[in-house]
């Protein structure tokens, strides 16, 4: 028993480092999950090499930018933009030398969230790939 003990237990280890390999490889490529306030990714490129998919996408989905930002010497960019009664939020920050945290965001007053307008948005950037 205590041989059994010890193979599932050198199992386990030798699969750790495989696991957080695959959960690195899947957050760097762009998985998009949802938020309370809309959807947010994590995905390969600096935010200005993003910036035409992400215009791309608001074009696409109507939004009328009305503003952009930028910080930190262009690791954060932001575009505000409106769609119909929506007031739309896209934020591409800097996480690593090749990676940038994409949250987007569709408010139609200060208690109501479309997340699945922001999913679909953040959808459309992710797979501009």
């Amino acid at each position: 028993m205590k041989t059994l003990n010890q193979l599932l237990l050198l199992l386990a280890v030798a699969t750790v480092p495989g696991c957080i390999a695959a959960a690195a490889a899947a957050g760097a490529g762009g998985a998009v999950y949802v938020t309370t306030r809309g959807a947010e990714a994590v995905v390969e490129g600096q935010p200005a090499s993003l910036e035409p998919r992400i215009r791309a996408a608001l074009t696409h989905y109507n939004v009328s930018v009305t503003g952009t930002s930028t910080e930190n010497g262009g690791d954060k960019q932001s575009w505000e933009g409106k769609a119909g009664d929506l007031e739309v939020s896209v934020t591409a920050e800097r996480q690593s030398p090749t990676t940038t945290k994409l949250t987007v965001t569709a408010k139609r007053n200060v208690a109501d969230w479309d997340k699945e307008f922001a999913e679909q948005v953040l959808q459309r950037v992710v797979s501009s790939e």
